[in-house]
């Protein structure tokens, strides 16, 4: 499993030096695969756009007056499409290192001096294609000249763990962290699982009619809100190997790496019936799964139905019919 270095700083302390990370481990019975090294980036810190205008000499290029924390104003030009006045992005200052060797220098363009550059994703070393078109966008709540190096600790390596299948407790970021602060001998920081909710919910029935399904604990959710998760979220996705798609999937994938808990989210509006039903499948049976392949089923595998047929193949792949969508708003959570 992939493990960023600062996704376990999370949860417990370590030592700077990744190579004493990786040898403890490995003394402990995980042997690092592979230290995967991130691009060198300084110079990078949390900007506003406090104003846009068109450049008078370049149709394809706007000029960006950047709000960079500490009193720092810069005009910067750029050709991104995604810009908009009031955005948080990130911004390379003069000097700033960025991914594929590029460094940040002093330049005119078409006459007019740019001092700095609004980045992408791709630029601080995340797969470009993960990530929205265009200049990366971040949440208002960070500061605004924040180092981004620092506060998302990008520069801290990826470490690929084999983890044996005889420790499912460790397949996890926290469980790697368990494992790590009692070989340390520091405390270990869970994360916090208070939630607060309105009371039982009567409209989900979930019935089992398989003797290989012991348990099934779900929690309706509703009034949820399709949008980009925060970027803190999505850096740790993406750095861990997981697209990131949108808040809902992202806090699925993110909880199942975080903890070894895998989730499904259900968009309960579009579940027939409002009643699941966990049975074993027909030799023969058609189903459509997420990433719209057509499945033809037997008996050894395990559905989850509602009235209308399956809708996921149990612990393996949701189903498309019922996928969280842009305009999901009620959930049931497995």
């Amino acid at each position: 499993m992939k493990a960023p270095v600062a996704w376990l700083r999370d949860y417990v302390d370590l030592p700077e030096d990744a190579g004493v990370i990786v040898a403890r481990l490995a003394a402990l019975g995980f042997p690092v695969d592979e230290v995967i090294a991130r691009p060198r980036l300084t110079n990078v810190v949390c900007g506003r756009v406090a104003k846009l205008e068109r450049h008078p000499n370049a149709d394809r290029l706007q000029l960006c007056t950047i709000d960079a924390g500490r009193d720092a104003t810069l005009l910067i030009a750029t050709a991104a499409t995604n810009v908009a006045q009031g955005q948080t992005v990130p911004v390379a200052l003069i000097g700033a290192e960025l991914a594929g060797g590029l460094t940040i220098a002093p330049r005119k363009m078409r006459g007019i001096d740019s001092q700095g550059m609004l980045i992408s994703a791709e630029e601080i070393g995340l797969p470009a294609e993960w990530f929205e078109d265009g200049i990366m966008q971040l949440e208002e709540s960070i500061p605004l000249g924040t180092d981004l190096v620092a506060h998302f600790r990008l520069g801290d390596p990826v470490l690929d763990v084999d983890v044996t299948p005889n420790r499912p407790d460790a397949l996890s970021i926290v469980g790697l962290a368990r494992e790590l602060a009692a070989s340390f001998g520091v405390a270990l920081r869970e994360p916090p699982s208070d939630v607060t909710t309105a009371g039982e919910s009567d409209d989900a029935r979930v019935t089992i009619e398989t003797v290989d399904c012991k348990r099934f604990v779900y929690e309706r959710v509703s009034g949820a809100s399709v949008r980009p998760a925060t970027a803190a979220m999505r850096i740790r996705l993406a750095l861990a190997g997981q697209r990131p798609i949108n808040n809902l999937v992202d806090i699925s994938n993110f909880v199942m790496l975080e903890l070894g808990q895998p989730l499904h989210f259900f968009d309960w509006d579009r579940v027939e019936g409002k009643h699941l039903v966990v049975r074993d499948a027909h030799d023969g049976e058609r189903f459509t799964t997420l990433d719209g392949q057509e499945r033809t089923l037997d008996a050894r595998a395990m559905v989850i139905c509602d009235d209308a047929g399956p809708t996921s193949l149990a612990g393996i792949m949701g189903g498309l019919r019922s996928e969280v969508e842009p305009s999901t708003t009620e959930l049931l959570v497995e």
